[in-house]
């Protein structure tokens, strides 16, 4: 059940954009990314802020994968060694998540 924090949750992640995107100076839209604890969802208060490039490897309208490595990093569905190894593992986002929206 998604209770009111959750959505005060996902309403402050809205302002931020993907946090990838965010390290780089950009500002993209995003998905919700569940992180994990030995393979399950830890809950609605532990999620980051992720594009569709960063989460699942979705590419922009007319770009590659290549163009979209370039521009915008690693995605951590196509190579999540890669991705953790810029961005951070789980709990780092989550913490810098945390940091920028303000949350314990």
């Amino acid at each position: 059940m998604t209770t009111k924090a959750d959505l005060a949750r996902f309403q402050a992640l809205d302002r931020i954009g993907c946090i990838a995107c965010h390290m780089r100076d950009r500002w993209t839209a995003h998905d919700v990314h569940h992180v994990l604890s030995g393979g399950r969802r830890r809950g609605h208060q532990y999620t980051i802020p992720l594009c569709p490039w960063h989460h699942r490897g979705v590419t922009s309208a007319g770009y590659s994968r290549k163009d979209m490595h370039d521009i915008a990093g690693p995605s951590m569905a196509l190579n999540p060694k890669a991705f953790h190894g810029e961005f951070g593992d789980d709990e780092s986002l989550l913490s810098k998540t945390n940091q920028l929206i303000g949350a314990k």
